[in-house]
Formats: structure tokens, C-alpha cells, sequence
């Protein structure tokens, strides 16, 4: 059910697009996009401009830029960053999950806290048994989790870190 409530927030627009293309870039003036995977001329750590992949990126929305990290021919790693316009950043608030061209983590805020519980779970879901064992073993009730299965202990998880960081939140 929070899958459909999460689909129908998402989708509750009519596609702009029939390729799924961000309508700023299909049909606005920006001339290049960022697109994580792809080669740009960058500034090395000497200041001279070389060919470099895109690895990772991240909108900065208060300095108006993105943060790259790329990766030169050579295997040099560096950190470059690239002012976004106004069109830009509006691209990217409505589209955060896709703006570099790949489906990244998804931009969320917890506003409730189911909201801050379905943040918390999605990630533990990923996380072995074992893993959750060894992040949970100071618990009081650890006899009873380890015979849980994976899947509930994400669920525990997931709810005992949404108390602490609403406990947190409180102070």
C-alpha cells in the first residue's frame, strides 16, 4: 500500500515526454546535461582541462552547482563542480531521482514518521541477517532476534532507528 501511495505521488503528472526524456532538457535551453557515465572536458588538480568520466554527482541547491566526482583516463580521481541555472535546479527538484541521467537514490524527505520508518526499512531490507545481527547485538532482547528471519529484523530495525532518531529529534 505505501508503494501505491509513494507510485501515485510520483505519477501524478501527465509525461511531458514520450521518451521519459526531463522536459527542461528536452525542450528547454539547456545546451549540455550532466550525464553521470559520460566523458567532459574537466580541470585536473593543475588546472589543465582533460577528458574525465563522471562518476557521481550531487545538486548542491542553496550554492546553485553540482558536485562531480570524476575519474581521468589515467585513474586520477578529483572533485569538480558546475554552476546549475535556474532552469537547472528546477529540473531537479522535479526530478532528483533521474536528473544525472541514471535512477539514483531517491530525494526524500520524512515528514511523518511511517515516512522516516519506509527510508529506514528500504535500506536495512538490503542488509543480510548477519548484518543486522551484528548492528543489533547490544540489544536487550537479542535471544529473541536471532531467531527472527531476515525480513522481520529489517522491519525491527527499521523501527527501533525511526524511535532513536525521532528521540533524538526531540532534544
Amino acid at each position: 500500500m505505501h508503494d501505491l501511495i509513494q507510485s501515485i505521488g510520483d505519477h501524478s503528472e501527465v509525461p511531458a515526454t514520450f521518451d521519459g526524456e526531463i522536459p527542461e532538457f528536452a525542450f528547454g535551453a539547456i545546451t549540455q546535461r550532466i550525464i553521470i557515465g559520460q566523458r567532459y572536458m574537466v580541470r585536473d588538480t593543475d588546472g589543465v582541462e582533460r577528458p574525465a568520466e563522471v562518476t557521481t554527482a550531487v545538486v548542491e541547491e542553496t550554492r546553485k552547482r553540482a558536485s562531480c566526482g570524476v575519474t581521468f583516463e589515467d585513474g586520477r580521481s578529483a572533485l569538480c563542480t558546475i554552476p546549475l541555472s535556474d532552469e537547472e535546479l528546477a529540473a531537479w527538484r522535479r526530478h532528483p531521482d533521474t536528473f544525472f541521467g541514471i535512477v539514483g537514490q531517491r530525494y526524500t524527505h520524512a515528514n511523518t514518521p511511517l515516512e522516516m520508518y519506509d527510508f529506514f526499512h528500504n535500506s536495512f531490507k538490503q542488509n543480510s541477517k548477519v548484518d543486522l545481527l551484528k548492528a543489533m547485538a547490544g540489544a536487550p532482547d537479542f535471544d529473541q532476534l536471532v531467531k527472527l528471519d531476515q525480513p522481520k529484523l529489517a522491519s525491527i530495525r527499521a523501527e527501533r532507528t525511526t524511535y532513536g532518531a525521532l528521540a533524538i529529534s526531540k532534544k
